[in-house]
């Protein structure tokens, strides 16, 4: 099975440099752009299986990048809950609260034991009936998230840029998560 997690097209609050989690934003332009450009490279695959995070910008962008495509909504793919620091600046974020990254229970959110909880559970509905092409429209917080759980908890993920529209490849075979290609659509 193909694991094709897919960041979602760009926001207002990314372009105001803003961490956000699980607040809504919808698409810019420039992120229909982005997730309309990404028709060619999914079109390849014929996916037995398209989901999206319930926040309205994953399903969004799921839309115009398959399009037709009606995503099976799930909370298991959301972004991080930073609870009530957000909607904050990425520098300020980094100023005040960067002692918070990946717990932010103390703030009303989640850790990232949750997320990964989220993920697994995720994972083990896609393992109990495995598909060829599976699509998952998400988050970058999670999408990373995801990464870790595949290459090992040790592992740095912060030097990997995920662009809006991002297209991570896991592999799943042989009882065995594998990553096969990060950035596959690169900068759309």
């Amino acid at each position: 099975m193909l694991l094709f997690a897919i960041r979602h097209g760009q926001t207002q609050a990314n372009v105001e440099e803003l961490l956000y989690g699980q607040l809504e934003y919808p698409l810019t332009e420039e992120g229909k752009r982005q997730a309309t450009a990404l028709q060619p490279l999914l079109s390849r695959f014929a996916f037995d299986r398209v989901y999206a995070s319930d926040l309205s910008r994953a399903v969004q962008t799921a839309k115009l990048a398959i399009p037709g495509c009606e995503p099976i909504q799930t909370p298991c793919l959301r972004e991080y809950d930073i609870g009530s620091i957000a909607p904050i600046k990425r520098t300020d974020f980094f100023a005040n609260y960067k002692h918070l990254l990946g717990d932010y229970r103390t703030v009303g959110g989640e850790s990232s034991e949750d997320v990964k909880q989220r993920l697994r559970a995720f994972l083990d509905q896609l393992e109990a009936d495995p598909q060829p092409y599976v699509a998952a429209f998400s988050h970058n917080g999670t999408i990373k998230c995801l990464l870790r759980m595949v290459l090992g908890e040790g592992t740095n993920t912060s030097y990997l840029q995920s662009p809006n529209c991002n297209v991570a490849v896991f592999r799943y075979e042989n009882g065995k998560w594998t990553l096969s290609a990060w950035n596959l659509a690169g900068d759309l």
